[in-house]
């Protein structure tokens, strides 16, 4: 999410390219952060900008995995490194 517009750009044109391809994400941030743009990206942007550019990036995934890392958690679900993701 620190280069939110470029991968907005780069999952559109995947997109346009292969319309069927199954795209995911994996993000320290939980939802809540996500959802009202408390995340770090380019200097100056706003928060409204912010829920847009996850609005738009969030449109293009199939699946998200949310949560910063636990070591203390360790996850055992498929593409989960800790149990709080």
């Amino acid at each position: 999410m620190q280069q939110a517009s470029a991968l907005v750009e780069v999952m559109h044109q995947m997109r346009a390219l292969s319309p069927s391809a199954s795209m995911g994400m994996f993000t320290g941030y939980t939802e809540a952060e996500l959802d009202s743009g408390r995340y770090a990206t380019r200097p100056g942007t706003s928060a409204a900008e912010k829920q847009r550019l996850w609005q738009l990036v969030r449109g293009y995934l199939d699946f998200v995995v949310m949560g910063r890392y636990d070591r203390t958690q360790p996850g055992t679900a498929p593409l989960r490194t800790s149990r709080n993701q």
